[in-house]
Protein backbone atom coordinates (compact mmCIF):
# COMPACT_ATOMS: atom_id res chain seq x y z
CA UNK A 1 0.00 0.00 0.00
CA UNK A 2 1.30 3.26 -1.06
CA UNK A 3 2.28 5.40 2.15
CA UNK A 4 -0.16 8.31 0.41
CA UNK A 5 -3.05 5.63 0.99
CA UNK A 6 -1.90 4.56 4.53
CA UNK A 7 -4.45 6.41 6.99
CA UNK A 8 -2.18 8.24 9.95
CA UNK A 9 -3.14 5.97 12.45
CA UNK A 10 -1.70 2.95 10.77
CA UNK A 11 1.82 4.91 11.69
CA UNK A 12 0.69 6.20 14.66
CA UNK A 13 0.40 2.73 15.81
CA UNK A 14 4.03 2.00 15.85
CA UNK A 15 5.39 5.28 16.29
CA UNK A 16 5.97 4.43 19.97
CA UNK A 17 9.73 5.10 21.11
CA UNK A 18 10.87 2.15 21.74
CA UNK A 19 9.73 0.35 18.39
CA UNK A 20 6.63 -1.42 20.08
CA UNK A 21 3.12 -0.67 18.92
CA UNK A 22 0.43 2.14 20.37
CA UNK A 23 -2.06 0.53 22.08
CA UNK A 24 -4.95 1.01 20.14
CA UNK A 25 -7.24 1.83 23.16
CA UNK A 26 -4.58 4.76 23.65
CA UNK A 27 -7.02 7.30 21.99
CA UNK A 28 -5.32 10.64 22.38
CA UNK A 29 -1.80 9.12 21.60
CA UNK A 30 -3.31 8.28 18.32
CA UNK A 31 -5.19 11.45 17.57
CA UNK A 32 -1.79 13.26 18.36
CA UNK A 33 -0.05 11.29 16.09
CA UNK A 34 -2.42 11.83 13.51
CA UNK A 35 -2.14 15.49 13.99
CA UNK A 36 1.47 15.91 13.45
CA UNK A 37 1.34 13.61 10.45
CA UNK A 38 -1.80 16.12 8.76
CA UNK A 39 -2.04 19.27 10.30
CA UNK A 40 0.84 20.00 12.62
CA UNK A 41 3.39 18.84 9.15
CA UNK A 42 2.04 21.82 7.53
CA UNK A 43 3.35 24.10 10.14
CA UNK A 44 6.09 25.32 8.47
CA UNK A 45 7.78 27.69 11.62
CA UNK A 46 9.08 25.78 14.19
CA UNK A 47 7.64 28.24 17.06
CA UNK A 48 4.62 28.01 15.82
CA UNK A 49 4.44 24.12 15.94
CA UNK A 50 5.79 23.92 19.26
CA UNK A 51 2.78 26.07 20.31
CA UNK A 52 0.11 24.23 18.67
CA UNK A 53 1.90 20.59 19.62
CA UNK A 54 1.59 21.75 23.23
CA UNK A 55 -1.65 22.80 23.00
CA UNK A 56 -2.41 19.41 21.66
CA UNK A 57 -0.94 17.42 24.25
CA UNK A 58 -3.29 19.60 26.96
CA UNK A 59 -6.56 18.91 24.96
CA UNK A 60 -5.26 15.26 25.17
CA UNK A 61 -5.37 15.48 28.84
CA UNK A 62 -1.92 15.80 29.69
CA UNK A 63 -1.28 18.04 32.11
CA UNK A 64 1.76 19.87 30.91
CA UNK A 65 3.42 22.66 32.12
CA UNK A 66 6.61 23.76 30.60
CA UNK A 67 8.06 22.30 27.32
CA UNK A 68 11.23 23.12 26.25
CA UNK A 69 12.77 21.18 22.63
CA UNK A 70 16.36 22.11 21.36
CA UNK A 71 17.20 21.79 17.46
CA UNK A 72 21.04 21.80 16.52
CA UNK A 73 21.82 23.84 13.53
CA UNK A 74 24.47 24.48 11.08
CA UNK A 75 25.78 28.67 11.58
CA UNK A 76 28.85 30.21 12.07
CA UNK A 77 27.56 31.75 15.46
CA UNK A 78 24.48 29.49 16.66
CA UNK A 79 25.51 25.81 18.03
CA UNK A 80 21.29 25.56 18.45
CA UNK A 81 18.05 26.79 18.99
CA UNK A 82 15.76 25.96 22.54
CA UNK A 83 11.60 26.41 21.97
CA UNK A 84 10.61 26.97 25.75
CA UNK A 85 6.54 26.74 26.14
CA UNK A 86 4.85 27.72 29.54
CA UNK A 87 1.22 27.44 30.40
CA UNK A 88 1.44 30.91 31.30
CA UNK A 89 2.18 32.14 27.89
CA UNK A 90 1.19 29.74 25.72
CA UNK A 91 3.46 30.85 23.36
CA UNK A 92 6.90 29.33 22.67
CA UNK A 93 10.03 31.59 23.03
CA UNK A 94 12.71 30.79 20.59
CA UNK A 95 16.55 32.08 21.66
CA UNK A 96 19.53 31.02 20.15
CA UNK A 97 22.70 29.62 21.73
CA UNK A 98 26.24 30.29 20.79
CA UNK A 99 28.89 27.36 20.14
CA UNK A 100 30.11 28.59 23.74
CA UNK A 101 27.33 26.98 25.55
CA UNK A 102 28.63 23.48 24.54
CA UNK A 103 31.92 24.16 27.00
CA UNK A 104 29.35 25.83 29.81
CA UNK A 105 29.01 23.58 33.18
CA UNK A 106 25.07 24.21 32.75
CA UNK A 107 25.38 22.38 29.45
CA UNK A 108 27.53 19.41 30.51
CA UNK A 109 25.59 19.09 33.45
CA UNK A 110 22.61 19.22 31.78
CA UNK A 111 19.79 15.93 30.81
CA UNK A 112 20.19 17.79 27.34
CA UNK A 113 23.91 16.57 27.37
CA UNK A 114 23.17 13.28 28.12
CA UNK A 115 19.88 12.26 25.53
CA UNK A 116 22.38 14.23 22.65
CA UNK A 117 24.89 11.74 23.93
CA UNK A 118 21.96 8.80 23.20
CA UNK A 119 20.75 8.19 27.21
CA UNK A 120 17.51 6.61 27.27
CA UNK A 121 14.53 9.06 28.26
CA UNK A 122 14.93 10.62 31.72
CA UNK A 123 12.19 10.56 33.95
CA UNK A 124 12.27 12.29 37.55
CA UNK A 125 9.59 12.26 40.22
CA UNK A 126 10.63 15.76 41.82
CA UNK A 127 7.83 15.92 44.51
CA UNK A 128 8.50 12.26 45.74
CA UNK A 129 10.01 12.27 49.60
CA UNK A 130 13.51 11.68 48.16
CA UNK A 131 14.11 13.20 44.49
CA UNK A 132 16.71 12.30 42.37
CA UNK A 133 18.19 15.34 41.78
CA UNK A 134 21.15 14.22 39.69
CA UNK A 135 20.91 16.87 37.04
CA UNK A 136 21.15 20.59 38.84
CA UNK A 137 18.06 21.90 36.55
CA UNK A 138 15.66 19.01 38.35
CA UNK A 139 16.64 21.26 41.73
CA UNK A 140 15.36 24.70 40.32
CA UNK A 141 12.93 23.17 38.73
CA UNK A 142 11.91 21.58 41.76
CA UNK A 143 11.83 25.31 43.44
CA UNK A 144 9.39 26.43 40.55
CA UNK A 145 7.09 24.18 41.75
CA UNK A 146 7.12 21.55 39.29
CA UNK A 147 6.34 17.84 40.84
CA UNK A 148 7.58 15.94 37.35
CA UNK A 149 10.30 15.78 34.50
CA UNK A 150 9.71 13.95 30.93
CA UNK A 151 12.85 14.16 28.54
CA UNK A 152 13.62 12.17 25.44
CA UNK A 153 15.80 12.12 22.39
CA UNK A 154 14.21 13.15 18.44
CA UNK A 155 16.28 10.89 16.88
CA UNK A 156 17.08 11.98 12.95
CA UNK A 157 17.68 9.70 10.39
CA UNK A 158 21.11 11.17 10.06
CA UNK A 159 21.74 9.91 13.76
CA UNK A 160 21.64 13.47 15.33
CA UNK A 161 19.53 13.66 18.54
CA UNK A 162 17.50 16.69 19.50
CA UNK A 163 16.23 16.72 22.61
CA UNK A 164 12.61 17.51 24.45
CA UNK A 165 11.87 17.52 28.14
CA UNK A 166 8.12 18.12 29.68
CA UNK A 167 7.38 19.35 33.20
CA UNK A 168 4.63 19.22 34.86
CA UNK A 169 3.30 21.48 37.93
CA UNK A 170 0.32 19.16 38.45
CA UNK A 171 0.14 17.66 41.96
CA UNK A 172 -0.42 13.78 40.80
CA UNK A 173 2.38 14.56 38.56
CA UNK A 174 2.34 13.15 34.69
CA UNK A 175 0.40 9.57 34.77
CA UNK A 176 1.39 6.26 33.05
CA UNK A 177 -0.87 7.10 30.58
CA UNK A 178 0.50 10.79 30.14
CA UNK A 179 3.95 9.18 29.63
CA UNK A 180 2.44 6.61 27.04
CA UNK A 181 1.19 9.18 25.28
CA UNK A 182 4.74 11.21 25.13
CA UNK A 183 6.60 8.00 23.77
CA UNK A 184 3.81 6.55 21.60
CA UNK A 185 4.20 10.08 19.73
CA UNK A 186 7.89 10.51 19.80
CA UNK A 187 9.47 9.01 16.56
CA UNK A 188 6.21 10.70 14.98
CA UNK A 189 7.23 13.88 16.87
CA UNK A 190 10.99 13.27 15.36
CA UNK A 191 10.45 12.98 11.84
CA UNK A 192 8.59 16.27 11.84
CA UNK A 193 11.25 17.88 13.80
CA UNK A 194 13.79 16.88 11.87
CA UNK A 195 12.09 18.21 8.54
CA UNK A 196 12.21 21.60 10.41
CA UNK A 197 15.75 20.74 11.42
CA UNK A 198 17.04 20.23 7.47
CA UNK A 199 14.95 23.29 6.47
CA UNK A 200 16.56 25.33 9.02
CA UNK A 201 19.93 24.41 8.18
CA UNK A 202 19.36 24.86 4.56
CA UNK A 203 18.11 28.30 4.95
CA UNK A 204 21.20 28.83 7.47
CA UNK A 205 23.68 27.76 5.30
CA UNK A 206 22.71 29.34 2.17
CA UNK A 207 22.28 32.44 4.15
CA UNK A 208 25.87 32.26 5.60
CA UNK A 209 27.74 31.53 2.00
CA UNK A 210 25.59 33.35 -0.17
CA UNK A 211 24.03 36.33 1.49
CA UNK A 212 20.44 37.03 2.30
CA UNK A 213 18.70 38.03 -1.19
CA UNK A 214 21.28 35.30 -3.13
CA UNK A 215 19.97 32.75 -0.56
CA UNK A 216 16.43 33.60 -0.89
CA UNK A 217 16.87 33.54 -5.26
CA UNK A 218 18.56 30.25 -5.10
CA UNK A 219 15.72 28.79 -2.40
CA UNK A 220 13.19 30.08 -4.63
CA UNK A 221 14.25 27.96 -7.56
CA UNK A 222 16.74 30.29 -8.98
CA UNK A 223 19.19 27.19 -9.84
CA UNK A 224 19.55 26.95 -13.80
CA UNK A 225 23.06 28.18 -15.13
CA UNK A 226 21.90 31.79 -17.23
CA UNK A 227 19.28 32.57 -14.93
CA UNK A 228 19.16 36.10 -13.27
CA UNK A 229 18.36 39.73 -13.50
CA UNK A 230 19.10 42.74 -14.63
CA UNK A 231 19.81 45.37 -11.58
CA UNK A 232 20.84 48.96 -11.17
CA UNK A 233 22.98 48.90 -8.40
CA UNK A 234 25.78 50.66 -6.01
CA UNK A 235 28.97 48.29 -6.56
CA UNK A 236 31.15 48.10 -3.60
CA UNK A 237 34.68 46.71 -4.08
CA UNK A 238 38.10 46.42 -1.81
CA UNK A 239 40.28 45.00 -0.63
CA UNK A 240 43.75 45.35 2.00
CA UNK A 241 47.30 46.80 0.70
CA UNK A 242 50.27 44.81 0.26
CA UNK A 243 48.23 41.47 0.86
CA UNK A 244 50.47 39.65 -1.25
CA UNK A 245 53.43 40.73 0.96
CA UNK A 246 51.70 39.38 4.34
CA UNK A 247 50.84 36.58 2.83
CA UNK A 248 54.63 36.15 1.89
CA UNK A 249 55.86 36.65 5.47
CA UNK A 250 53.83 35.41 8.21
CA UNK A 251 52.22 31.61 8.06
CA UNK A 252 49.09 30.29 6.83
CA UNK A 253 47.00 30.85 10.18
CA UNK A 254 47.99 34.30 10.93
CA UNK A 255 46.93 35.57 7.73
CA UNK A 256 43.19 34.01 8.17
CA UNK A 257 42.99 35.58 11.33
CA UNK A 258 44.20 38.61 9.78
CA UNK A 259 41.97 38.54 7.40
CA UNK A 260 38.55 37.68 9.66
CA UNK A 261 39.58 40.56 11.41
CA UNK A 262 39.73 43.12 8.41
CA UNK A 263 36.20 41.21 7.36
CA UNK A 264 34.91 41.82 10.59
CA UNK A 265 35.12 45.63 10.00
CA UNK A 266 34.69 45.86 6.65
CA UNK A 267 31.30 43.19 6.39
CA UNK A 268 29.36 45.17 9.29
CA UNK A 269 29.43 48.31 7.80
CA UNK A 270 28.30 47.03 4.61
CA UNK A 271 25.18 45.19 6.16
CA UNK A 272 24.26 47.52 8.39
CA UNK A 273 23.69 50.44 5.77
CA UNK A 274 21.46 47.85 3.45
CA UNK A 275 24.11 46.34 1.21
CA UNK A 276 25.01 42.67 0.70
CA UNK A 277 27.98 41.16 0.67
CA UNK A 278 27.92 39.09 -2.75
CA UNK A 279 31.88 37.38 -2.28
CA UNK A 280 35.14 37.03 -0.70
CA UNK A 281 38.06 37.14 -3.23
CA UNK A 282 41.14 35.99 -1.24
CA UNK A 283 41.31 39.49 0.62
CA UNK A 284 38.45 41.44 -1.78
CA UNK A 285 35.08 41.85 -0.93
CA UNK A 286 32.17 42.59 -3.72
CA UNK A 287 28.63 44.03 -2.28
CA UNK A 288 25.47 45.35 -4.16
CA UNK A 289 23.50 48.05 -2.42
CA UNK A 290 20.58 47.33 -5.21
CA UNK A 291 18.63 50.30 -6.53
CA UNK A 292 14.69 49.66 -6.67
CA UNK A 293 13.41 52.52 -8.41
CA UNK A 294 14.82 56.35 -9.42
CA UNK A 295 12.93 57.41 -5.99
CA UNK A 296 16.05 55.28 -4.42
CA UNK A 297 19.09 56.20 -6.17
CA UNK A 298 19.51 59.01 -3.85
CA UNK A 299 19.14 56.89 -1.12
CA UNK A 300 21.34 54.15 -1.99
CA UNK A 301 24.09 56.33 -3.02
CA UNK A 302 24.15 58.10 0.82
CA UNK A 303 23.76 54.28 2.24
CA UNK A 304 26.57 53.03 0.54
CA UNK A 305 29.27 56.08 1.38
CA UNK A 306 27.78 56.29 4.53
CA UNK A 307 29.39 52.69 4.64
CA UNK A 308 32.70 53.42 3.62
CA UNK A 309 32.78 56.15 6.57
CA UNK A 310 32.04 53.30 8.62
CA UNK A 311 34.59 50.44 7.31
CA UNK A 312 37.18 53.67 7.83
CA UNK A 313 36.27 53.93 10.86
CA UNK A 314 36.39 50.43 12.15
CA UNK A 315 39.53 50.00 10.25
CA UNK A 316 40.66 53.16 12.14
CA UNK A 317 39.64 51.24 15.70
CA UNK A 318 41.18 47.89 14.46
CA UNK A 319 44.94 49.27 13.66
CA UNK A 320 44.61 50.54 17.06
CA UNK A 321 44.34 47.33 18.62
CA UNK A 322 47.01 45.85 16.26
CA UNK A 323 49.21 48.52 16.82
CA UNK A 324 48.72 47.78 20.39
CA UNK A 325 49.78 43.61 20.48
CA UNK A 326 52.59 44.50 18.01
CA UNK A 327 51.04 43.39 14.73
CA UNK A 328 51.33 45.47 11.29
CA UNK A 329 48.63 47.86 10.81
CA UNK A 330 46.49 47.10 7.50
CA UNK A 331 45.90 49.77 4.70
CA UNK A 332 43.08 49.02 2.55
CA UNK A 333 41.30 50.63 -0.39
CA UNK A 334 37.38 50.70 -1.18
CA UNK A 335 35.63 51.79 -4.52
CA UNK A 336 32.13 53.02 -4.92
CA UNK A 337 30.40 53.51 -8.20
CA UNK A 338 27.09 52.85 -9.59
CA UNK A 339 25.75 50.95 -12.90
CA UNK A 340 23.69 48.36 -14.11
CA UNK A 341 24.76 44.37 -13.64
CA UNK A 342 23.53 41.01 -14.21
CA UNK A 343 22.88 39.44 -10.91
CA UNK A 344 22.57 35.51 -11.33
CA UNK A 345 24.08 32.32 -12.25
CA UNK A 346 27.32 31.92 -14.23
CA UNK A 347 29.59 28.72 -14.38
CA UNK A 348 30.01 25.06 -15.08
CA UNK A 349 26.77 23.10 -15.72
CA UNK A 350 26.44 21.73 -12.38
CA UNK A 351 28.95 24.45 -10.47
CA UNK A 352 27.59 27.97 -10.47
CA UNK A 353 28.39 30.99 -9.09
CA UNK A 354 25.77 33.21 -7.95
CA UNK A 355 27.15 36.95 -8.53
CA UNK A 356 27.26 39.70 -10.44
CA UNK A 357 28.98 40.72 -13.60
CA UNK A 358 29.12 43.47 -16.20
CA UNK A 359 31.09 46.57 -17.32
CA UNK A 360 30.26 48.88 -14.13
CA UNK A 361 31.18 45.67 -12.06
CA UNK A 362 34.81 45.86 -14.28
CA UNK A 363 34.83 50.47 -13.53
CA UNK A 364 34.39 49.47 -9.87
CA UNK A 365 37.44 47.27 -9.61
CA UNK A 366 39.69 49.69 -11.77
CA UNK A 367 38.52 51.73 -9.52
CA UNK A 368 39.59 50.22 -6.83
CA UNK A 369 43.06 49.47 -8.01
CA UNK A 370 43.52 53.63 -7.99
CA UNK A 371 43.31 53.68 -3.96
CA UNK A 372 47.18 52.56 -3.81
CA UNK A 373 48.02 55.12 -6.25
CA UNK A 374 46.10 58.33 -4.86
CA UNK A 375 46.96 57.30 -1.01
CA UNK A 376 43.14 57.33 -0.57
CA UNK A 377 41.15 54.80 1.26
CA UNK A 378 37.76 55.26 -0.23
CA UNK A 379 37.51 56.76 -4.22
CA UNK A 380 33.71 57.48 -5.45
CA UNK A 381 33.53 57.60 -9.13
CA UNK A 382 31.99 60.18 -10.80
CA UNK A 383 28.74 58.92 -11.41
CA UNK A 384 27.99 58.16 -7.94
CA UNK A 385 28.93 61.52 -6.74
CA UNK A 386 26.70 63.30 -9.02
CA UNK A 387 23.38 61.25 -7.24
CA UNK A 388 24.80 61.48 -3.30
CA UNK A 389 23.78 64.31 -0.88
CA UNK A 390 27.06 63.30 0.93
CA UNK A 391 30.04 65.72 0.85
CA UNK A 392 32.60 64.63 -1.89
CA UNK A 393 36.05 65.70 -2.62
CA UNK A 394 37.55 66.26 -6.30
CA UNK A 395 40.47 64.72 -7.23
CA UNK A 396 40.08 66.05 -10.91
CA UNK A 397 40.58 62.92 -13.96
CA UNK A 398 42.28 60.10 -13.77
CA UNK A 399 43.11 57.05 -16.07
CA UNK A 400 41.39 53.67 -15.47
CA UNK A 401 42.96 50.86 -16.70
CA UNK A 402 40.63 49.39 -19.63
CA UNK A 403 37.95 52.21 -19.32
CA UNK A 404 38.87 54.43 -22.69
CA UNK A 405 38.29 57.79 -21.60
CA UNK A 406 39.63 59.29 -18.06
CA UNK A 407 37.02 59.60 -15.33
CA UNK A 408 36.67 62.15 -12.43
CA UNK A 409 37.29 60.98 -9.41
CA UNK A 410 36.36 62.05 -5.80
CA UNK A 411 37.12 60.91 -2.16
CA UNK A 412 35.82 61.84 1.41
CA UNK A 413 36.35 64.72 3.10
CA UNK A 414 39.84 64.87 5.26
CA UNK A 415 38.04 64.55 8.72
CA UNK A 416 40.52 67.39 9.92
CA UNK A 417 39.62 69.54 7.46
CA UNK A 418 35.75 68.73 7.43
CA UNK A 419 33.56 71.50 9.09
CA UNK A 420 30.85 68.79 9.73
CA UNK A 421 33.50 66.48 12.25
CA UNK A 422 34.61 70.45 13.17
CA UNK A 423 38.06 70.07 12.37
CA UNK A 424 40.08 72.80 11.80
Amino acid sequence: MAIAETDASEFARSAKADGSAVPAEDAPGRAIADWILREGRAIRGTRHFVDAYCHQLRQAGVPLTRTLMGIRTMHPLIAATGFTWRTETAVAEEVDRGHDMLDSDQYRLSPLKAIREGAAPIRRKLSSPEPLFDFPVLADLREQGMTDYYAIGLAHSDGAIDFISYTTDSAAGFSDRDIAVLEGVNAMLAANIELHAVRRMKTSLMRTYLGQDTASRVLAGEVTRGTGRNLNAVIWSSDLRGFTRLSDTYPAADIVDLLNEYFDAIVPAIEESGGEVLKFIGDGVLALFPISSADDIQARADQAIAAAEDAMDAMTALNVIRAGTGAPSLDHGIALHVGDVMYGNIGAPDRLDFTAIGPAVNHTSRLEELCKETGHHVLVSGALAALTRRELVSLGCHQLRGVEAPQEVFTLPDPATDPVTGGA
